[in-house]
């Protein structure tokens, strides 16, 4: 039994550091592409990107999030057919996802700089990715976090030995985008038949099982995720779409290159939420809302103070290393203190998932929903003031996301204190 003990402790000791690693190798990648493509290649492949994003976003019309908050529950009880019907409810609704997005592709659909070749391109990626990330649920819900960081890993290392080489030969956003979505398929199909033994379930029955139950599903409940889920993503990267369509290429390369900030923001607060949000639904579970609104009193502020001090050195830092290393996007340094400011509040923002936590999912929905539809309307009207284009966008983005913690806490603070009330009343 202690021997047991230790071992679990031991996982969930080194699985963290594990995960971050891959985060980094993925994010990394990234600042490699910016070296190794020219501007207009460097442009396609963010093109790509984002419209990847559109399909992650959609979440398998809603039906991810769903996966995501059952699963836990199927695995835990060894409701395994239950288990495997849904995670190919997910699997069908990207494979739509994906059918929908290519018909629109062959249409010849583009925006600004993202070419229908780019559309293309990004929703085979996006379809991929989301099949990995459907994949790997199986893992995060069987508290195997190990596991979990282990396939992350493979996945992140995988694309690394194979794209970088490719692209380094061709140069082109294509020599990137094929690459990596042969690692991630050839990881999604090896996870997903591991995962139908466990289940003891073949692919072609569980299949059949989740064709069957669309017609049980609670659809409404489906729509409310799918809505937050839009409604979260157009407010965290609606400034990249807007520097998409409003840009011309090069200056759009420069704005992606500088948006890294964000996108290392956004691996950062995931990797920090997957332990304090677990942690702040137990406190709300076990011990209510006090010692719940407490921790995440804690977490928001104390994050938020300590990446607002640390901007300033890194800064600098970035400064330096661009000049030396990515002298080709100098004028994206301008960019950076700004986008630097909006991804402190985005990494802090635990305020979100306390309301979420607290069944208050529609309230989370509107406050995005207000501070994305006020910040556009600021930029359409004044464009922030600022000198240029990329400037007046990358304030738009500090803007959403300062609003979105400002207001996220207003409201947070108010149910606490309401629901404090009740609770001294009802004592």
């Amino acid at each position: 039994m202690a021997f047991n003990i230790n071992r679990q402790r031991l996982k969930k000791a080194i699985y963290a550091p594990i995960l971050a690693t891959a985060m980094a190798l993925m994010l990394g990648r990234f600042l490699l592409f910016a070296k190794i493509l020219d501007l207009n290649a460097f442009a396609e492949l963010s093109a790509v990107y984002l419209v990847s994003g559109i399909v992650g976003m959609l979440s398998s019309f809603g039906m991810f999030l769903d996966l995501q908050r059952k699963l836990p529950g199927y695995l835990a009880l060894g409701q395994r057919r239950a288990a495997a019907t849904i995670i190919w409810q997910s699997l069908l609704g990207t494979v739509a996802i994906g059918i929908v997005g290519v018909a629109f592709a062959s249409a010849g659909l583009s925006f600004g700089s993202i070419s229908s070749t780019a559309v293309l391109l990004g929703v085979m990626h996006g379809v991929v990715q989301q099949a990995f990330l459907i994949q790997t649920t199986e893992s995060r819900s069987s508290n195997d976090p190990l596991r979990f960081s282990m396939q992350s890993i493979a996945r992140a290392l995988g694309i690394l030995l194979f794209a970088v080489p490719i692209s380094i030969e061709f140069g082109t956003a294509l020599s990137v985008v094929i690459p990596e979505c042969f690692v991630t398929g050839v990881m999604a199909i090896s996870i997903s038949h591991n995962t139908a033994k466990k289940m003891s379930l073949s692919h072609r029955r569980a299949a059949l099982l989740g064709v069957r139950s669309f017609r049980r599903m609670r659809w409404g409940s489906t729509l409310s995720l799918l809505l937050l889920s839009l409604a979260v993503t157009t407010s965290s990267s609606m400034d990249r779409w807007l520097s998409s369509l409003t840009l011309q290429p090069a200056d759009f390369a420069e704005y992606s290159f500088a948006s890294i900030t964000m996108t290392a923001a956004f691996a950062l607060q995931g990797l920090i939420n997957a332990s304090v949000f677990p942690m702040i639904a137990k406190r709300s579970a076990i011990h209510g809302v006090r010692s719940a609104y407490r921790l995440a009193l804690l977490s928001a502020f104390g994050t938020l103070g300590i990446f607002l001090v640390a901007i300033v050195p890194a800064i600098y830092v970035a400064e330096f290393l661009i000049l030396q290393l990515y002298p080709k996007y100098s004028d994206a340094i301008p960019l950076i203190p700004i986008l630097a400011i909006a991804a402190a509040f985005r990494i802090s923002d635990f305020w979100s998932s306390f309301l979420v936590i607290r069944d208050r999912e529609k309230t989370s929905l509107l406050i995005n929903m207000v501070a994305a539809g006020t910040a556009f309307v600021i930029w359409l009207l004044t464009r922030f003031g600022a000198r240029t284009p990329e400037a007046g966008i990358a304030y738009m983005a500090a803007f959403v996301a300062a609003s979105t913690y400002v207001i996220s806490f207003i409201f947070s603070h108010i149910h606490f204190r309401s629901s404090n009330a009740e609770i001294t009343v009802a004592t």
